[in-house]
C-alpha cells in the first residue's frame, strides 16, 4: 500500500523529485568515496606509479574494450545524423527515440534529467573503481591471490550491475569492462588510470544518446 501512496504524492512533483534524489546519490557517492579513500588510503591509492610507465602499460590493455565500443558509437552516431537529414515525420521519430533513449535513465528525459545522468556518468566510476580495483581487489589479491583477483573483481562487478541492467547477455560486455579495469590496476599499479579508462568508455557509451539529445533540444 505504501509504494503506491508514494507513486501518487510524487507524480505532480516529478521533476522535484528527481533532482532532491540526484543530490542524495550524489552526495552518498562523495560520502562514500571520502571515506573509503580515508580509512583505507593505502588498499586503495598505493602504489603511485609513473604517469609514462602507467600509461605505457595501460592502453594496450584498454585497447581491445575501447574499439569494441568505439565501433558501436560511430554506428550510433552515424545513425543519428542520417535521421536529421529527413524531415517532419523524422522529427517526431527523433522525439520518440530521444523519450526512449533518456526515459530509460533514472532521473528521465528532461533536461534536468540529462544532466544528472551526464553528471554521475562521471562520478560513479570514482566510486565503483575505489571499491572493485582498488579495495576488493587488493583484499582478494592478499588472500588468494592475483589470478583470483582478477577473475572475482570482474564478477562482482557485473553482478552489482544485475541490480541495474538485470541478468543476461548484457552483462557480458560489462565483466570484460570490469576485466580491463582490474588488469590496469594491477599491471600499472594506478587506480587513477583504471578510472580515466571507465571515464572514456562510459563517454563513449553515452555519445551517441548525447548526441540524440542535442539534436532534439535543437529541434524543440
Amino acid at each position: 500500500m505504501r509504494w503506491p501512496f508514494f507513486s501518487h504524492f510524487v507524480a505532480p512533483h516529478d521533476l522535484a523529485y528527481r533532482i532532491t534524489f540526484f543530490c542524495v546519490q550524489l552526495s552518498l557517492f562523495c560520502a562514500g568515496i571520502a571515506f573509503l579513500s580515508k580509512r583505507h588510503a593505502s588498499a586503495i591509492w598505493t602504489p603511485q606509479p609513473s604517469w609514462r610507465h602507467g600509461i605505457t602499460v595501460s592502453l594496450p590493455i584498454l585497447l581491445p574494450l575501447l574499439l569494441f565500443h568505439l565501433s558501436t558509437c560511430i554506428l550510433g552516431i552515424h545513425a543519428m545524423l542520417v535521421l536529421s537529414g529527413f524531415g517532419v515525420e523524422d522529427t517526431k521519430m527523433l522525439a520518440s527515440l530521444y523519450n526512449e533513449v533518456w526515459g530509460r535513465q533514472a532521473y528521465g528525459p528532461s533536461l534536468a534529467g540529462v544532466l544528472s545522468s551526464s553528471v554521475l556518468l562521471f562520478a560513479s566510476p570514482i566510486l565503483e573503481e575505489i571499491v572493485f580495483t582498488g579495495f576488493t581487489l587488493n583484499a582478494i589479491a592478499k588472500r588468494y591471490g592475483s589470478v583470483a583477483a582478477v577473475l572475482g573483481v570482474p564478477v562482482c562487478f557485473a553482478l552489482v550491475h544485475a541490480f541495474q541492467f538485470g541478468l543476461g547477455t548484457q552483462l557480458i560486455p560489462l565483466f570484460f569492462a570490469g576485466l580491463t579495469y582490474a588488469l590496469i590496476r594491477l599491471s600499472s599499479g594506478s587506480l587513477l588510470l583504471a578510472i580515466l579508462g571507465h571515464w572514456t568508455i562510459n563517454a563513449l557509451v553515452f555519445l551517441p544518446k548525447w548526441v540524440v539529445a542535442v539534436m532534439y533540444f535543437a529541434q524543440a
